[in-house]
């Protein structure tokens, strides 16, 4: 009689290469961000895609500054090539939709957390906050010869070109709060360890979404 029981030394191997849990994630360490700096593919998949390691750097602390200093300058460089799309006068205004509304709102949230108890450091919260910028500047990114395509085929004045740009500009924001509140999620027993935080960030990024609708009207973008 043949037996149907899986071979011993495969159904075992599925048991010696488990996930490892959250705890076990390493940080990033200062030399692997400065790396990822300088390769852009690298620094795309650091903010995108390795949101475990992102959390455990942001709530251990190690290595904040120059991930900070890497979100920044994704948020700015991501954005230049869609606000170059939309017109010469327009190349930094992505970038200073993304960037601006996270500053106007950045106060806000730290100011709230330590009120509600949350020991998150300056650092940490900013890290948070950038985020959302360069999830949104990534984005912004992706939807860039989407834009140049419409404008290369639509005639000069067409509203095509501005709704779908705005629509895009939208969902690149959404994406931004989404991924913030899955990064979070990561590392929740540090990061927003209370009920009342995590109604904050909810309304935070309620916040957040309405300045973002207030500055691209400002910045002419719609």
């Amino acid at each position: 009689m043949t037996s149907t029981a899986p071979d011993a030394p495969a159904a075992l191997e599925a048991y010696r290469h488990r996930p490892a849990s959250r705890a076990d994630v390493a940080p990033f360490g200062a030399g692997e961000l400065r790396a990822a700096a300088l390769r852009p593919h690298r620094a795309l998949d650091l903010v995108l895609v390795e949101r475990a390691r992102l959390a455990r750097t942001i709530a251990g602390e190690e290595s904040l500054l120059p991930l900070i200093g890497l979100l920044l300058g994704v948020s700015v460089l991501a954005a230049l090539p869609l606000g170059a799309v939309l017109g010469p006068e327009r190349v930094l205004r992505v970038a200073a939709l993304n960037l601006g509304s996270v500053a106007v709102c950045f106060p806000a949230l730290h100011v709230w957390s330590g009120f509600l108890g949350c020991r998150n450091r300056l650092a940490q919260d900013l890290g948070l906050a950038l985020l959302v910028s360069a999830t949104a500047g990534v984005f912004a990114l992706s939807f860039a010869p989407i834009v140049w395509f419409l404008r290369l085929t639509t005639a000069p004045g067409s509203l095509t070109v501005g709704t779908v740009s705005a629509g895009l500009l939208a969902i690149s924001v959404l994406a931004g709060v989404a991924h913030l509140a899955r990064t979070v999620r990561e590392q929740a027993s540090v990061l927003s360890p209370s009920r009342g935080h995590r109604l904050l960030m909810l309304a935070w990024t309620g916040l957040l979404l309405f300045i973002a609708c207030r500055m691209g009207a400002y910045l002419e973008l719609g």
